[in-house]
């Protein structure tokens, strides 16, 4: 099992993305080949820090 995080700075960055030949080719290869199951999720990153300095204590 693996995990795969990406971020972008917009849904048309998104879109471009996946419509490259490229990534075409390797999605097909991903359900032929690869991927049994997987999972997808779009979210909206609402809060970033890195720690333990980006941190404020409570």
């Amino acid at each position: 099992m693996g995990i795969t995080v990406s971020y972008w700075k917009d849904e048309a960055s998104i879109a471009a993305w996946k419509a490259q030949a490229k990534h075409l080719v390797a999605q097909k290869m991903g359900i032929e080949q690869w991927y049994a199951h997987y999972e997808l999720r779009v979210a909206k990153v609402e809060r970033a820090y890195s720690g333990p300095e980006g941190r404020e204590p409570k």
